[in-house]
C-alpha cells in the first residue's frame, strides 16, 4: 500500500508528520540536490512507516547509513515518501545482511516480521555509495532531520548501524550523546547510547555486513537480546 496523505492522515498520524517536516525542508533538499553535481544521487530518503510499526510492543527504529541507489522525486514529496514505502524495509533483500539481521532483531524482541522502521543518517547517496569529501559535508547539512524522525517515531528500541566512523555525524546530530561499552565489546565495536532524545534501549554498532564478516555478527544478536528482555516493555 503506497503512501497517501489523505488516506493516511486518519490511518497512520506519523506518516502525516513526516509529510509535514519533509515539506517544509523541500528547497532544503532541491539545493543540497544541485551541490551534489551530476550523475545518480539517490534521494533524498524520507522514512514512511506502515501500520504495522506502531503496533509493535517495542516499536524499532532501525538506522542505516546510506541507500544503494534510490528513487528521485524532488518535485514531489508525497511521491519520495512512496519510493520508501514500496521498499517495504527490504522485504525482496532478507537474505543481504542488513535486512537479515534485522529480521532476526525483529524476531528477538517478538515482532512481526517486515514491521520495523528504517532512517538513514545520510539522505543521499553517490552512485548507489557514500560520499566523500565535499559532498559529504553538503549531504551531512540535513543530518537534523534524523532528530525530527526520531521524536515523531517515538521507538521503543534504536539500533544504529553506523560504525563509530560516522559517531562525529550521530554527536552533532544528538548533541552530548553518551556511548556506554557493552560487555564483552569494545566501544567502537559495540556501544550502548543514552541521550534525552533517545529511548532507553539505543545501540550502536558496525554495518552488518561487517558484524558477518568479521564473525560478531551471533554474538552481537544474542547481547541484544539480553539486553532488550532484561528491560520491562
Amino acid at each position: 500500500m503506497h503512501f497517501d496523505p489523505k488516506r493516511d492522515s486518519f490511518l497512520n498520524p506519523m506518516r502525516t508528520q513526516l509529510l509535514d517536516l519533509y515539506t517544509k525542508q523541500a528547497k532544503a533538499f532541491v539545493a543540497v540536490r544541485q551541490k551534489l553535481g551530476q550523475g545518480n544521487r539517490g534521494g533524498p530518503f524520507l522514512p514512511a512507516p506502515h501500520e504495522a510499526y506502531a503496533s509493535q510492543p517495542r516499536p524499532l527504529l532501525i538506522v542505516g547509513q546510506e541507500t544503494n541507489g534510490w528513487g528521485e522525486h524532488l518535485d514531489d514529496i508525497a511521491a519520495q515518501m512512496a519510493v520508501y514505502d514500496g521498499f517495504a524495509v527490504g522485504q525482496r533483500y532478507n537474505a543481504k545482511p542488513f535486512w537479515n539481521m534485522t529480521r532476526q532483531v525483529e524476531r528477538l524482541l517478538g515482532h512481526a516480521p517486515h514491521s520495523c522502521a528504517w532512517a538513514n543518517l545520510s539522505r543521499f547517496d553517490i552512485e548507489g555509495k557514500r560520499a566523500q569529501g565535499e559532498q559529504a559535508a553538503v549531504i551531512a547539512t540535513l543530518d537534523h532531520l534524523l532528530l525530527d524522525e526520531v521524536r515523531i517515531l517515538t521507538p521503543k528500541v534504536c539500533l544504529f548501524y553506523t560504525g563509530p566512523e560516522l559517531d562525529h555525524r550521530l554527536q552533532s546530530v544528538f548533541t552530548g550523546l553518551t556511548y556506554y561499552p557493552v560487555d564483552g565489546y569494545t566501544p567502537r565495536q559495540f556501544a550502548r547510547l543514552s541521550h534525552p532524545a533517545l529511548p532507553l534501549l539505543s545501540f550502536r554498532t558496525y554495518h552488518p555486513r561487517y558484524l558477518r564478516q568479521s564473525r560478531m555478527e551471533a554474538g552481537v544478536l544474542a547481547t541484544l537480546a539480553r539486553l532488550t528482555q532484561a528491560e520491562p516493555v
